[in-house]
Formats: C-alpha cells, sequence, structure tokens
C-alpha cells in the first residue's frame, strides 16, 4: 500500500499537477512502443498533447471537441497533419480526479494502453500530487435534453444538479450479456469504482480488427479478452467490470468538452463515436452553457487529504483498489 499525500485546493478553481511523471508501455492499436510524460499545464490552455515531430518541433494539440479526428474503436486528435490517437484512458483519468490543466507529452503516434484501465494513469496524478491553479473553474451545465441514437444504441444527457452517468451494455454472449451501472462520477466514486475497470475485446474479432490496422498491440496482459465461453485471462477485476470500462471511456469522451459536464448521462449500447456525437450535439445546439463550476456542483467532495493505493492483482470488488479522497466536514 502506498499513501500519497495531496494538497487540498477548494474546486472552483482549475487544477493541476505539481511535478512531472512518466510512464512507458505500447499502443493498443499501433503496437509500437511509446513513452508518456504528464506535467503541470500551461495557464489558461487545459489539456494538451504535445508531440515531437520532424526537426524537433513539437506540435500542441489541445484536447477539445474541435480536434478530434477519428472515434473508431479509440478517440483520435489532431491539428496541424499531426495525430495522436487512444487518449480517451488518460484523459479520463483526468476527469475522473479533477484535473483540468495539463500537458501530455508522448513521442509517438499513440498513448500507452499499459494495462488496459485508467488505474496506472491515477496513480501517476497521485504520485505529481495536485495543486490549484489561480485560474477560475468552469462546467457545461446541460439544459435541456439531447439524446443520439444510431442502430438500436443510444446516449442522451439531461439536466441534472451532479455528474451521473447511467451505462448499459447489451452483448449477446455468455459471458458479457447486459449489465447496469449508474454512478455519480466524483474523485472517490472515480478512483474506487471506474479506474480500475480493463478495456475487453472479443477473441473472435481480433483478426478482423487487426486486417483493418487495429488491436497490433493487443495482449493478455492489457485487455480482458472474452472467448467463446470463457474469459482467457481471469479473473475479473470486479463482477461488472466490462459496463464499468464504458463509464471510464464516456467520462473521457466526454472531457473533450473542456470542461466538466453537469447532468445526467444516459447510455445504452453506445460508443466513442456516440459520446462524441453527444457532445457535438450539447454544444451545437445550445443545450449546455459554460458557468463557474462553483455555481452548479458545489465543493462538496473538494478537500483532499490523502490517496491510499493498493498495489497488485484485483480477485473481485472486494479487492478492487481503495482509494480514499476525504472531505473535510
Amino acid at each position: 500500500m502506498r499513501i500519497v499525500q495531496v494538497e487540498s485546493p477548494k474546486f472552483d478553481r482549475i487544477r493541476t499537477l505539481a511535478d512531472q511523471v512518466e510512464i512507458s508501455g505500447i499502443g493498443l492499436h499501433t503496437g509500437k512502443p511509446v513513452k508518456l510524460i504528464m506535467a503541470p499545464g500551461r495557464t489558461g490552455r487545459g489539456i494538451e498533447v504535445c508531440r515531437p515531430v520532424a526537426g524537433h518541433q513539437l506540435r500542441r494539440i489541445p484536447v477539445r471537441l474541435e480536434n478530434v479526428l477519428d472515434t473508431d474503436h479509440c478517440i483520435t486528435i489532431g491539428r496541424d497533419g499531426v495525430e495522436v490517437c487512444t487518449i480517451e484512458h488518460v484523459i479520463s483519468a483526468l476527469a475522473g480526479l479533477g484535473i483540468g490543466s495539463c500537458e501530455i507529452f508522448v513521442d509517438g503516434p499513440e498513448f500507452p494502453i499499459v494495462d488496459g484501465s485508467a488505474l496506472p494513469f491515477v496513480r501517476l496524478i497521485q504520485e505529481a500530487k495536485v495543486v490549484c491553479t489561480d485560474e477560475e473553474r468552469r462546467a457545461w451545465e446541460v439544459l435541456a435534453p439531447a439524446v443520439v441514437s444510431q442502430n438500436g444504441s443510444f446516449i442522451s444527457a439531461f439536466p441534472d444538479k451532479c455528474r451521473r452517468i447511467s451505462y448499459t451494455i447489451d452483448f449477446a454472449h455468455p459471458v458479457v450479456g447486459k449489465d447496469s451501472v449508474s454512478l455519480e462520477i466524483d474523485e472517490r466514486t472515480y478512483a474506487r469504482e471506474v479506474a480500475a475497470a480493463r478495456t475487453f475485446g472479443f477473441l473472435a474479432e481480433v483478426e478482423w480488427l487487426r486486417s483493418r490496422g487495429l488491436a497490433l498491440g493487443g495482449r493478455l496482459e492489457n485487455a480482458v479478452v472474452v472467448g467463446d465461453c470463457e474469459l482467457l485471462n481471469p479473473p475479473l477485476r470486479m463482477p461488472d467490470e466490462f459496463v464499468r470500462h464504458k463509464i471510464l471511456d464516456a467520462v473521457g469522451d466526454l472531457s473533450i468538452l473542456g470542461a466538466p459536464l453537469i447532468g445526467h448521462v444516459c447510455a445504452y449500447k453506445a460508443s466513442h463515436r456516440l459520446h462524441v456525437s453527444l457532445a457535438r450535439q450539447l454544444v451545437g445546439a445550445g443545450m449546455v452553457r459554460n458557468v463557474p463550476y462553483a455555481d452548479v456542483a458545489g465543493d462538496a467532495v473538494l478537500p483532499v487529504r490523502r490517496h491510499i493505493v493498493h498495489d497488485g492483482a484485483f480477485a473481485g470488488r472486494a479487492d478492487a483498489p481503495e482509494f480514499s479522497v476525504a472531505a473535510q466536514a
């Protein structure tokens, strides 16, 4: 177990990292080795992905809706001809822990998949420690119901006073099947109930994916792999790990709005494409307004005293990583 002391800034201010941290791995889809560094963000720039290009120049790509280029099995962002893919787990960890300003340096075309969850990146953030900036924290408040659907799948958003995601998966597969989870997303819930859930895939689809240049870095160590009737790499970290990973993805995908979305998001068999489509509709149709975070969410979960990180494997929900984010009375 590792205990990391963290500052306790008010949550009406944007938070960033106190120090830089790094991690290496391979890309899930490219299979290429890559190093990623998370560092304190620049004032007024939010979350930025920084990738070196020819001549040792550094190209910065703001993690914003307008820079999303592709949503096929991952989120790809790009600007001025430079692209980076599979960013969703890292930006999910940042959004889940309330980090609104960060520079993410990567030396390749894809973020590392590590173990297939957001847990390694949550641990990095905790190691870096968190500090408060003097920038006001903003939020997107949902004003009216919105829905996006495609081929029997949908995602919707409704006005609410909190960040809630209700997700249902429904696979015609004996191992995965149908499952639902509804969570109010704050630091405590994200760290304890969402971050450790790993991405998953079906053995029957591997050859098809690789023929399209996808999942070239997929391993039993970085994804839950589902065979015809069993898991190839049991056990699950939690009984409902599949649907919780979809919540993890949704947290990251919706963070491309550039600020927390205050409202109730409901999804049924959704995808990266539908997550981003909802974000586009909310902004494009004026169904959200940008307001001070404190006006719509308050600061009930703010003061962070410590995070407790359990190392090792997880045999089930009872053994899932326990992160304590204690709020002062």
